[in-house]
């Protein structure tokens, strides 16, 4: 088992993180710099988990200090302020990554065993560092709506299984953090999660980055696919694969010794299922045999949409300092009947930016969303296959529904809020089928 070092001057941090990680790991813990001095001087190790914030001497003093003591040896600071600043400046000092608290367990697993793999390939070492400056929707799958169950139980059924995974879903909806959780899921989950993003590569630059290059030394530099080892390989953007790259990708993977457990697993995702599709071998290979798992769209699993909205707005609480910590029902109301072409992504950069914006607020208002959300027509509306009076009808359903919500069924208040008469929204409530809405006054 490989050796880590955990230095953290709060007993709880360096007891979670040894809990987390000493079923794959030999886990070495130090209060400060001094104590983590002398137990270095005692074994060697291969990773270093670093305080930012310790006592007497600085986590980044001394991450310049085991420059110099163990040269090479991958470090991820741990910190829970100043999440920007602090990791460019680790960065620069030579830390391969960050760990912010409160931290995510997956995420841990993820980054400690990616920068172990990291440190043997100096090439890695500058992805590694890219990945970490991605921004992921959320952290781990969030979900209650059945669409989203049902997908979740099949990722969790295939997380076993070696067999290749094709993901497909709109823009957005979570592609990566599905791939993510089916590898931490699964027996190679302390193995690499190593990503290609396919869309950024020409067909011969996405050459070099899967099988290497050899410079004109003849000293050979690896690709994605050795790099991957016996974890994941993920393909972001698999409708650019070439039919012949594919082909080779898996005969690749399929020449590697010592049984399937021992060569990389393949996941591969793309917005459009049958995009991908076109590229795909005539052939029996292991690409047809790809088990297809589709991420349904944010407008499908509605009822999730404020455990995420509340997720993300308890994230910039603590990550920007913002003093909402709310949302209020009208506005939760106007986010489900927008849309949401950008999906997760869009919501959360959304929430971002009201408490950005509106910091000094305490609960988000339907004023603080954009105007294409808080104008929004109800998505159920915008249907193919209406007719004129049918959408119309539907649109006067939402907005009487919607107004007696707010009123809490009360018709007079709801026609004052309409600028119309207790006649007329009452005709339009008998008609419509609505009293079920109403509290009859």
């Amino acid at each position: 088992m490989r050796n880590i070092l955990c230095v953290d001057d709060d007993s709880g941090t360096r007891e979670s993180i040894k809990a987390v990680l000493e079923d794959r790991y030999n886990v070495f813990l130090a209060g400060d710099v001094k104590e983590a001095r002398e137990i270095l001087r005692k074994g060697s190790f291969d990773i270093i988990l670093l305080d930012q914030a310790l006592p007497e001497i600085s986590g980044l003093t001394f991450l310049e200090e085991l420059k110099n003591l163990i040269p090479g040896i991958p470090v991820l600071m741990i910190t829970a302020v100043s999440l920007e600043n602090t990791l460019a400046e680790a960065l620069r000092l030579g830390a391969v990554g960050l760990i912010a608290k409160p931290f995510d367990i997956h995420e841990l697993r993820h980054l400690v065993q990616q920068s172990i793999a990291a440190s043997r390939e100096p090439r890695a070492q500058a992805i590694l560092q890219k990945g970490e400056e991605e921004v992921f929707p959320v952290r781990s799958p969030i979900g209650i709506s059945a669409p989203f169950q049902k997908m979740l139980r099949i990722a969790n059924e295939l997380a076993k299984d070696n067999v290749p995974i094709f993901i497909s879903g709109e823009k957005g909806v979570g592609k990566e953090l599905i791939a993510r959780h089916i590898h931490a899921l699964g027996p190679r989950s302390s193995e690499p999660f190593y990503t290609v993003r396919c869309r950024q590569h020409s067909e011969e630059s996405l050459v070099r980055e899967l099988f290497g290059v050899t410079t004109p030394d003849h000293i050979p530099s690896k690709g994605a696919v050795d790099l991957a080892g016996s974890g994941c390989l993920y393909l972001d953007g698999g409708e650019v694969i070439s039919r012949a790259l594919k082909e080779r990708i898996f005969s690749s993977l399929s020449a590697q010794e010592n049984g399937p457990l021992c060569r990389a697993r393949v996941i591969i995702s793309s917005n459009n299922f049958n995009d991908y599709l076109k590229n795909s071998p005539n052939s029996n290979t292991e690409d047809l045999n790809a088990h297809h798992l589709q991420i349904p769209p944010l407008r499908e699993r509605r009822e999730d949409l404020p455990l995420l909205a509340y997720h993300f707005v308890h994230e910039f609480r603590h990550n920007l300092q913002s003093g909402i910590s709310a949302i209020g029902s009208e506005a939760i109301q106007f986010m489900k009947m927008y849309s949401w072409p950008g999906n997760v992504r869009e919501l959360r950069n959304v929430i971002e930016r009201a408490c950005l914006v509106y910091s000094t607020e305490k609960e988000l208002q339907p004023a603080h969303l954009p105007k294409e959300i808080s104008l929004a027509l109800p998505a159920t509306i915008i249907q193919t296959g209406l007719t004129y009076e049918q959408m119309v009808d539907d649109f006067e359903r939402a907005i009487i529904v919607h107004t007696l919500e707010r009123t809490s069924g009360n018709i007079t208040k709801a026609a004052e809020l309409l600028g119309t008469t207790i006649r007329v929204v009452s005709y339009r409530i008998n008609t419509l089928n609505l009293k079920k809405y109403t509290n009859g006054k």
